[in-house]
């Protein structure tokens, strides 16, 4: 069988550059200084509606659009099979990428910011005690990453979208900048070994498939 080359590194490079600029301000600005320009020097309404309330509600919906899309495109049996497997290893990878990142708060042990900052705290999500990573960002970056991989235009529009789950974790007071960076890389890590898996996977089942109706 012949090995599938590593395409998700292609498109693994879309938010490695997306949290560039967040990576540079936190090393220019400082950790703790970044989350308090977030939190209160952008605070306004609309802004809390949008991260407080909004932007985890958009998420969950344009992902149920995206898995209804999954498993319902083709009719062809190998591109149908590519769908379903990777609308199911979207879910499979958002709650390995969360239970991840759980593990590693465990591991760290650092405190929320607003236990040692004076944070502002927007929206009604509770949260668990601890802070590095951002769980909530390795889910939804989990979700999106490896439809990214197989369908890049739908995608494309999740991950931004995540990205903007990762600025309202920090803007309502949830995370640090250095919180929602390592949940970003993680989460691209993670899924990259998750879908070549997939796809290798994918590729002796298509083979043996093949090989079975030949007889």
């Amino acid at each position: 069988m012949k090995i599938p080359q590593i395409k998700e590194l292609r498109y693994a490079m879309i938010p490695v550059v997306l949290t560039i600029p967040i990576i540079l301000a936190d090393i220019a600005i400082g950790d703790l200084r970044l989350f308090t320009l977030i939190n209160r020097g952008m605070a306004n309404p609309i802004l809390d509606v949008l991260c407080g309330y909004f932007s985890a509600a958009l998420f969950i919906f344009t992902a149920i659009i995206s898995l209804i899309i999954q498993f319902f495109s083709s009719n062809e049996k190998e591109s149908r099979l590519n769908s379903l497997a990777t609308g199911l290893l979207a879910i499979t990878s958002a709650f390995i990428a969360y239970y991840v990142g759980s593990l590693l708060k465990l591991t760290f042990r650092r405190p929320r910011p607003s236990e040692v900052l004076d944070a502002r705290i927007v929206g009604l999500l509770h949260t668990s005690t601890f802070s590095f990573p951002s769980t909530t960002t390795m889910f939804v970056f989990g979700f999106a990453l490896p439809i990214l991989y197989e369908k890049p235009k739908a995608g494309l529009l999740l991950t931004f979208e995540a990205l903007f789950v990762g600025f309202s974790v920090m803007y309502a007071g949830f995370h640090y900048p250095s919180d929602v960076i390592a949940g970003i890389l993680l989460s691209t890590g993670l899924t990259i070994i998750l879908n070549y898996t997939k796809r290798i996977f994918l590729a002796r089942i298509m083979q043996k498939s093949r090989e079975y109706c030949s007889l």
